[in-house]
């Protein structure tokens, strides 16, 4: 993949990095309310906004490659195949990278719901590691250094959509080791079982527990943990699994939840936040930085 970022505009993005020293700005699946979610165009267009870091969803072809997908299987709303969107649902651990490659992603079904969300045609799903050499080939140009974060899709309570939770991680970490970008990634999860894994295999890459109100109370994506047993103190709960960062969803965040995520010594970065005046209200109670769909609006709120 040729990056098309220009020299000029690599200076004024590091200018931008400037405005907003020490608080994190992720672009959610690169920046879904621009372009296509989790497209080579979403992810040059969070590099040229000037992002911190790349949030990104992985799941495992059939063949072993780890891609850059949202969902288990390829969603009717937004992949089209012979240019017409798909009628069923088809699992990517059942499809090889080359067949994977035959489905668009770039447009979605009812265009109206991101009318700010660029419609565009021939947009692949890309690879992991397609995109570590993307913003390699930036950072290396850039005084700025944009990180990873990288979600693993797992579920305990599907396990059979997707291949081994293990091998997942493995195939993830591997890719880390073999760029030697550990520390420029941070590996996320709702499954925080894959978090330990993660911790197994490299105790320097941070690691972020994704929490909503599907999996905050479920003990199998807790992995066993309960927040009752730690005094309803959700820094508590997680500094145990030794993660470094608590990501919650900002609809059920309390606000208490900030000193207790830094009490615990960990950093809050809370998804995914759109609009500009609940953005303020965040950045205002101290979070550490944000997940968004539009990096654009967090960028020129900052500035």
């Amino acid at each position: 993949m040729k990056f098309r970022g220009k020299i000029l505009l690599i200076y004024l993005f590091c200018l931008v990095g400037t405005f907003v020293a020490g608080f994190d700005i992720q672009g959610h699946r690169g920046c879904r309310g621009l372009m296509p979610e989790n497209s080579f165009l979403a992810f040059e267009y969070a590099l040229e906004l000037g992002v911190d870091t790349i949030e990104l969803d992985t799941v495992v072809t059939a063949d072993g490659v780890v891609v850059v997908y949202h969902d288990f299987f390829l969603s009717p709303e937004r992949v089209r195949e012979n240019g017409q969107f798909i009628t069923e649902r088809v699992l990517i651990k059942d499809l090889t990278l080359s067949r994977l490659r035959e489905y668009d992603i770039g447009s979605i079904a009812e265009p109206e719901k991101w009318p700010d969300q660029l419609q565009a045609n021939g947009q692949v799903i890309p690879t992991l590691e397609e995109v570590i050499r993307m913003v390699e080939a930036y950072n290396t140009f850039s005084e700025k250094k944009v990180r990873l974060n990288i979600e693993i899709k797992a579920s305990p309570i599907e396990p059979e959509l997707t291949v081994d939770l293990r091998q997942h991680v493995e195939s993830v970490m591997d890719l880390v080791e073999r760029y030697g970008i550990g520390e420029f990634v941070i590996i996320q999860s709702f499954f925080w079982k894959a978090l330990k894994i993660v911790d197994e295999i490299d105790g320097n890459v941070l690691t972020a527990a994704l929490v909503s109100s599907t999996n905050l109370d479920k003990t199998a994506w807790t992995d066993g943990l309960k927040l009752w047993q730690f005094g309803f103190d959700i820094g508590k709960m997680l500094a145990s699994i030794g993660v470094d960062i608590v990501a919650p969803s900002y609809t059920i965040m309390a606000d208490g939840w900030i000193q207790s995520a830094h009490d615990a010594g960990l950093d809050i970065i809370p998804w995914t936040v759109n609009d500009t005046s609940e953005m303020e209200r965040l950045i205002e109670l101290g979070i550490d930085g944000m997940i968004t769909d539009y990096p654009d609006r967090l960028i020129k709120l900052l500035r």
